[in-house]
């Protein structure tokens, strides 16, 4: 059981001091991964205008409580042991382009509350323990870089239809780089895509550690117009030699 008094809190004092500097308004990149912290003196916060950056991976800090440091352009929350995220309002986060919420345990709900956040462009979700996304992902509008690595997706499914993943994800307007690796998906599912309309921006794609036996199962990827990455290794495919792959690679 966590004993919150021995934690550590964030407030003004840490912050000045993990920036080495005297003054808030001096403070820029701060890193406090792996220091205990549970608590946070939010009202400490609104000191620190100029902050662009902070690691806060390995602690017990929620992002919500992160809403008083306004210039915020990149967050690492990864091991925090978040399992929601509250809805944020329009004012919260409006410069954040990088957050990274790796390995923590969140919610398709939870995924939906980052919809306000418009500047974002890297989103980390890699090791939540996902089994599903909202349907209504594609509300990201400026999201270039989504890393679902590590989940519980899968082919088999009982609970989720794969085909309403990839169309979900695929019409997140301006993603450019897809990491879909270490998953159970034995194919690129694209039952319900258009060529012209889903994964228009699409560049790179993660798909290496699947269940892919087949570069048939692959078919729809050559036909994404920007691709130019792909990534199968440590797939079945790929564990059978090039001649498995061939026409794949010719395709791209």
């Amino acid at each position: 059981m966590l004993n919150r008094k021995s934690g550590k809190l964030l407030d003004g004092f840490l912050i000045l001091y993990s920036c080495r500097v005297k003054l808030p308004h001096e403070a820029i990149k701060s890193k406090l991964d792996s220091q205990n912290i549970m608590e946070v003196i939010e009202e400490d916060l609104c000191y620190f205008q100029n902050l662009s950056s902070i690691d806060l991976s390995d602690n017990h800090v929620r992002l919500e409580q992160l809403r008083n440091l306004k210039s915020l352009t990149e967050i690492n929350l990864q091991y925090n042991y978040i399992r929601t995220i509250p809805a944020l309002g329009p004012d919260d986060f409006e410069r954040l382009e990088t957050l990274n919420l790796s390995y923590n345990s969140l919610t398709p709900a939870s995924i939906r509350s980052l919809y306000t956040l418009k500047k974002l462009r890297t989103l980390d979700l890699q090791a939540n323990n996902l089994v599903t996304l909202p349907e209504d992902i594609g509300k990201f509008e400026n999201l270039e870089d989504l890393n679902l690595s590590s989940n519980q997706f899968s082919s088999s499914s009982s609970l989720v239809n794969p085909a309403l993943l990839f169309k979900a994800m695929g019409q997140i307007p301006k993603l450019k780089r897809l990491n879909l690796s270490r998953n159970k998906f034995s194919a690129f599912h694209y039952e319900m895509l258009n060529k012209d309309a889903d994964f228009i921006q699409l560049q790179e794609l993660d798909f290496g550690y699947n269940l892919v036996s087949e570069q048939e199962a692959m078919w729809f990827v050559p036909q994404m117009k920007h691709v130019n990455l792909v990534v199968i290794t440590g797939n079945p495919m790929a564990l059978q030699g090039r001649e498995a792959y061939a026409q794949l690679e010719i395709n791209l």
